[in-house]
């Protein structure tokens, strides 16, 4: 839980030597929060943390100071998580071979990670990247906006996927996902349910490759609004509707400003 985890004593130093690390002046962040703070060491997590059943949305925070100020906080904890996994695999590393080791970034639940869960699925991509190890991100089920916004961080990374199912798929849903696992580039298959599903997997497991479908259209998932608590879901109906003309990949915020939209493919 953010609040919770945000509120610990050692994740609030963390927070304030992140926020001097990025702002280096006081008065860069008092103008950004449109704060009065002193020093860094004023620095404090969102008050909207402390309101009971608080869930961010964009109308949560009345002005652009306060959006301003969630948003470093919030991009701040996802990353604190990341931080932590890549201490994790990197130690991990010191004793076993990259092809045995793997970690899972959360799900999709269908779109994108809800916020709370702190799993931030293209940041465990960019972090995974060059360490040779495979991510196996939950929730798979062929919903393509969410498979697409997790494979295509996957393959600008060069990160090797498994993906995992939800749970219990019946037969159709089972191949929607193998149809999308297929576009999204996945290179690995995990299902709880193998023997119900032996024949569509003996019919279709070899395009489960690592090579993605071939497109030069790109959907746009709007990072920032995401993290401020809006509503993606009408990105995510109308791109259901775009799959059925064509193929495409998702572009999150992070992957455009690592240079995603200079190559030539789209």
């Amino acid at each position: 839980d953010a609040g919770d985890e945000g509120a610990d004593e050692h994740a609030v130093r963390a927070f304030r030597s992140a926020m001097g690390a990025k702002y280096s002046d006081i008065a860069k962040l008092n103008a950004a929060w449109a704060t009065k703070l002193n020093s860094f060491a004023e620095v404090q997590p969102p008050e909207e943390l402390k309101r009971a059943g608080f869930k961010p949305t964009p109308s949560a925070f009345a002005t652009a100071g306060d959006k301003r100020r969630w948003l470093d906080f919030i991009t701040w904890y996802h990353q604190a998580i990341i931080d932590f996994a890549e201490q994790s695999v990197r130690t991990a590393l010191k004793d076993f071979p990259a092809a045995k080791v793997r970690t899972k970034p959360g799900g999709s639940a269908g779109g994108v990670n809800p916020i709370a869960w702190g799993t931030y699925c293209p940041g465990y991509a960019r972090m995974a990247r060059g360490l040779g190890v495979v991510l196996q991100p939950a929730d798979c089920q062929g919903a393509v906006f969410a498979d697409k916004w997790m494979g295509t961080a996957y393959q600008f990374y060069g990160v090797k996927e498994c993906t995992e199912p939800a749970g219990g798929l019946d037969d159709a849903t089972f191949r929607r996902r193998l149809f999308s696992d297929a576009s999204a580039g996945a290179a690995q298959f995990f299902t709880y349910e193998f023997p119900q599903h032996v024949p569509d997997i003996h019919r279709y497991i070899q395009l489960i490759n690592g090579t993605p479908g071939e497109t030069e259209v790109a959907v746009y998932c709007p990072t920032t609004l995401y993290r401020l608590g809006g509503d993606l879901q009408p990105t995510i109906q109308a791109s259901r509707r775009l799959r059925d003309v064509c193929d495409f990949d998702v572009l999150d915020e992070v992957l455009i400003d690592d240079g995603a939209l200079t190559t030539s493919r789209y």
